[in-house]
C-alpha cells in the first residue's frame, strides 16, 4: 500500500471513530434521528475525500477552444510519470471534447500515452484510445512512433 493508501486508510478509520463519539454524544444529548443523521455524515466523508482524490490525479494543462465546433480540454495524469532514459518520460494525457462534433468524430474522451524527449523536444505518441461513452464504444489505436517537435505555444509545449 502506498503512502497515499495508508494516509487514506488512517484518516477513515480517524472519521469513524469520530463518527462514533458524536454518535454517543448525540444520543445522550439530542436524540436518535439526529444521531443517525450525524453517523451517516461521518462514515460518508472518507468516501468524498477518495473521490477528490481520485479526481486530483488528472491535472489540466490546456483548455482548446477552436470556435464553437472544437473544443475541448487536456488533462495528464500527475500518477502515471514515468522515466525510461535520463531525458525520456512517458505520461497518460485525456483530452475531454466539449463540443458535439469532435464528439461525434473522436468520442467523448480520448486518452494516450506520450513519449517526451527533453532534450530534443520532441514527443510522439505510443497509444491512442476513442471512448465513445454514449454507445459504449471503445476504439484502441497504435501511435505513430514517429517523434515530432514540440511546437512553440502549442499545448504540446505546456505538457512540456
Amino acid at each position: 500500500m502506498g503512502q497515499s493508501g495508508a494516509f487514506y486508510l488512517c484518516s477513515s478509520l480517524f472519521l469513524i471513530y469520530l463518527g462514533y463519539q458524536a454518535l454517543l454524544y448525540q444520543r445522550r444529548e439530542m436524540g436518535h434521528i439526529k444521531s443517525l443523521m450525524m453517523v451517516c455524515f461521518f462514515l460518508f466523508l472518507p468516501l468524498l475525500s477518495n473521490l477528490s482524490e481520485a479526481a486530483d490525479r488528472w491535472k489540466l494543462y490546456d483548455v482548446s477552444r477552436l470556435g464553437q465546433d472544437y473544443a475541448y480540454d487536456q488533462y495528464y495524469d500527475s500518477e502515471s510519470i514515468v522515466s525510461t532514459n535520463k531525458n525520456i518520460y512517458k505520461v497518460w494525457i485525456k483530452h475531454r471534447n466539449k463540443s458535439q462534433q469532435l464528439i461525434n468524430i473522436t468520442g467523448e474522451e480520448t486518452d494516450g500515452l506520450l513519449e517526451i524527449d527533453c532534450s530534443k523536444r520532441q514527443l510522439r505518441i505510443l497509444e491512442e484510445h476513442l471512448i465513445f461513452k454514449s454507445s459504449g464504444r471503445d476504439e484502441y489505436s497504435i501511435g505513430t512512433r514517429d517523434w515530432r517537435n514540440i511546437k512553440p505555444e502549442s499545448s504540446d509545449e505546456k505538457l512540456f
